[in-house]
């Protein structure tokens, strides 16, 4: 049955129109969707093909802990979000040097003292991908972890 009969018949429409593609119909229909609302964003994994020099990484910078789940993957509990290192996941290319938009989802720190994040990045290691610039909002910059991941970090204005 195409798309088109298929939501007639769940409407029990005789009519042989498209009102929406049928991925709508769940919407359309009513009782078919649960609330979501109360979803969050509470675990992030990000890749890491050098596992352990990405842990460090991250120990040094932000003190976090990791806990093993066999010899690919770790994960540190950062106050209410989790966050994973999977040796077998590929990052994204990062972005060209100095650029202000990512490649991809960017995943951002807050701080009240930006220059101090972005000196303990480099003396954990990590690589400045883009120093520190305005946004409208603040100002920010992104770096590499070890293992490619671009992330950045942000201090809203006063």
């Amino acid at each position: 049955m195409n798309d088109d009969l298929q939501l007639a018949a769940n409407t029990g429409s005789t009519e042989r129109r498209r009102t929406a593609p049928i991925w709508w119909a769940p919407q359309l229909l009513g009782g078919y969707c649960r609330d979501v609302s109360d979803a969050t964003i509470d675990y992030i994994e990000l890749p890491a093909g050098e596992l352990s020099a990405t842990k460090a990484f991250y120990a040094q910078l932000f003190g976090w802990s990791w806990v093993d789940y066999g010899p690919t993957y770790s994960a540190s509990q950062t106050g209410s979000i989790e966050i994973a290192l999977n040796a077998a996941a590929t990052p994204l290319p990062a972005h060209e040097p100095g650029a202000e938009n990512a490649v991809g989802p960017l995943l951002l720190f807050s701080t009240a003292d930006l220059e101090a994040v972005e000196s303990a990045v480099r003396a954990a290691g990590g690589h400045i991908v883009s120093s520190i610039y305005p946004y409208p909002g603040g100002r920010r910059f992104h770096f590499a972890d070890p293992s490619g991941n671009v992330l950045g970090v942000y201090q809203s204005a006063p």
